[in-house]
């Protein structure tokens, strides 16, 4: 993506507080634009048609409409990629989304950081989907016979090696470069895992986690994970708790 160049980015939520934080997030990245906003399909099929996104932020339940009503067509109309953000652990909802078109899936109680990162990898033509994910919509497709759209990548079970696959990705090195200056099972304050981002609330509990630090070329790099989220880069790392 070049200096001037902006991912265009198009909301598709019904409610309004939720749509106003995603657009104040979303407007705090200077790669990102927000250029549309819509609470049902007759607005989503709007916006797509009058201001092109890249990439569409979805939510399933759209008041008594449900997403996956229109998903398929929508993204047939838009050219776009698309994004399902929901709060549903309904598996069928979900994996219904992915054979739709979703390309990627973040859920309501994972940090603003994973939706960022989500957008930029979506735009960049790479799925955004968990292992878990991945894995259970593949075994799906064959099952009904269907030749799979990609091979599920293959990550690391161990999180210190996670996050040094991912810091060699983003950074664009060999892995070999890539250091273990610590690692340690912690337990975080809260569900920001450490990483709170500003004007967001969490789950008040704590919850057990392994923070890792690495180094490439003299810098540092903090991992957190915690609960069913795989390690993830944070830049204002804060420390656990009796830390």
């Amino acid at each position: 993506m070049s200096q001037t160049e902006s991912i265009r980015v198009g909301i598709i939520e019904d409610h309004n507080i939720v749509r106003a934080g995603l657009r104040v997030m979303l407007m705090a990245h200077s790669d990102i634009e927000v250029v549309g906003e819509a609470a049902d399909r007759k607005e989503a099929f709007d916006i797509v048609k009058q201001k092109r996104p890249d990439v569409l932020l979805v939510d399933l339940q759209l008041g008594e409409t449900s997403a996956l009503d229109f998903l398929e067509e929508l993204m047939n109309v838009s050219g776009a990629r698309s994004i399902v953000v929901t709060g549903s652990t309904n598996d069928e909802e979900i994996h219904r989304s992915i054979q739709s078109g979703a390309t990627g899936v973040v859920f309501k109680n994972e940090n603003p950081d994973v939706l960022i990162r989500a957008i930029r990898k979506v735009y960049a033509g790479e799925p955004w989907l968990s292992r878990t994910l991945m894995t259970s919509a593949l075994t799906r497709l064959r099952a009904k016979n269907t030749p799979p759209p990609t091979d599920p990548p293959t990550l690391p079970a161990d999180p210190v090696e996670q996050a040094k696959a991912d810091l060699a990705a983003d950074l664009r090195v060999d892995p070999a470069q890539v250091t273990v200056v610590s690692t340690a099972e912690v337990t975080w304050r809260d569900g920001s895992l450490g990483c709170p981002e500003p004007g967001m609330f969490y789950t008040q509990a704590l919850i057990p986690g392994i923070r890792t630090i690495l180094e490439v070329a003299g810098k540092q790099y903090h991992y957190h994970s915690g609960g069913h989220r795989a390690p993830f880069r944070c830049e204002n790392p804060q420390p656990p708790a009796g830390g």
